[in-house]
């Protein structure tokens, strides 16, 4: 089943982090990205998929936007809280 995004907004900019993926899972893999730099989306696009050990979750967007930029690309290794994206 697939978790939410987790993000925060500052200065009208939205961080979309890496949620809390569970007891045992520290570290995730970052292994789709569907979206680029300047992409418009909205709310609840699909922005990342993630892999685990245990399970597969997608990252959406919290609300309609544009992807300022990407923090992370295919194949990188993640921790929960590791900044995936910045929506404007």
């Amino acid at each position: 089943q697939a978790k939410r995004y987790s993000w925060a907004m500052e200065n009208m900019t939205i961080e979309i982090k890496v949620p809390f993926l569970g007891e045992s899972i520290s570290e995730a893999t970052i292994s789709k990205l569907y979206v680029r730099a300047g992409d418009a989306v909205k709310s609840d696009d699909l922005i990342a998929e993630i892999e685990t050990e245990k399970a597969n979750f997608v990252i959406t967007a919290p609300t309609n936007g544009v992807i300022a930029a990407l923090k992370v690309k295919e194949g990188d290794i993640i921790e929960v809280g590791t900044l995936i994206a910045l929506m404007s």
